[in-house]
């Protein structure tokens, strides 16, 4: 793909050129233009995967140095999910069935809410090396001026998701330092207080990690911000839409009841 568009480009160029009946000097200066842009896209081209891993790697380093965390993963979150249930259902007594079963209850909510945070983690992270490889064909549009900005797309996607890998890593990365620093602090019997506050926390750890890493993302393409588990302003559009979808078809077929009814009268 991308030798075939640079031919067709140098084909285009020079015979542009043929028809002006360019001078020599100018012939020279199209055709080192033409070099440069087209050894340039293949060096781009052969370094796609190349760069595209030190983005993403540098980026989660970056991320990790800032949250005090060099090795992170998404699973990190979950396991004080997990460590909560289990101790709710460890203190959990026959003799006070209520508060036991509210107990599990706020622990179960509080795993989900986890579950939640590291799913986003973990998608982001297998979306940025399907980008990085999969997205490579991308590159080959880079042979030809006129199809090189779709090349161009590739390294700002690349860009967009490293930055919201950063995002990501470094508030899941302190969230988690927080929920496992509070979890230890707790005492032997985790009260309902306490398992409140955790909730809260795992609650706004979830939302930020839903619009923070996407916000950031958009620095790179300029495009407006997709959040993971979706937003209210879209929800409230998509209603939007349905009422004015609704009026539209109540608004045109009000014609065809009208005519329907004079012809039973008729």
């Amino acid at each position: 793909l991308f030798w075939s568009l640079a031919t067709i480009s140098l084909v285009w160029t020079m015979g542009q050129l043929v028809l002006r009946r360019a001078e020599l000097g100018e012939f020279f200066g199209e055709l080192i233009r033409y070099l440069l842009f087209t050894g340039f896209w293949a060096w781009m081209l052969n370094s796609g995967p190349a760069h595209s891993q030190l983005i993403i790697e540098s980026m989660i380093k970056l991320a990790g140095g800032a949250s005090g965390q060099n090795m992170m993963s998404p699973s990190g979150v979950l396991d004080v999910g997990f460590h909560l249930v289990d101790r709710a259902l460890t203190q959990s007594s026959i003799l006070s069935p209520l508060d036991s079963a509210i107990g599990i209850v706020l622990a179960l909510v509080i795993l989900v809410v986890a579950a939640l945070v590291g799913v986003n983690m973990l998608v982001t992270l297998i979306a940025c090396w399907i980008v990085a490889y999969g997205g490579l064909i991308v590159l080959g549009f880079g042979g030809s001026r006129w199809t090189s900005d779709m090349a161009i797309n590739y390294y700002r996607m690349v860009l967009s998701l490293g930055l919201q890998v950063l995002a990501m890593v470094l508030l899941v990365g302190i969230g988690e330092s927080f929920l496992r620093g509070y979890f230890t602090a707790l005492e032997k019997n985790v009260s309902l207080h306490e398992q409140a506050v955790l909730l809260v926390v795992s609650i706004v750890l979830l939302v930020m990690v839903n619009r923070v890493p996407a916000l950031l993302g958009t620095l790179a393409n300029g495009s407006s911000p997709q959040y993971a588990l979706g937003s209210g302003a879209g929800a409230g559009a998509a209603m939007s839409t349905a009422s004015a979808a609704g009026a539209l078809a109540a608004t045109a077929s009000r014609p065809a009841l009208e005519g329907a009814g004079q012809l039973a009268k008729a």
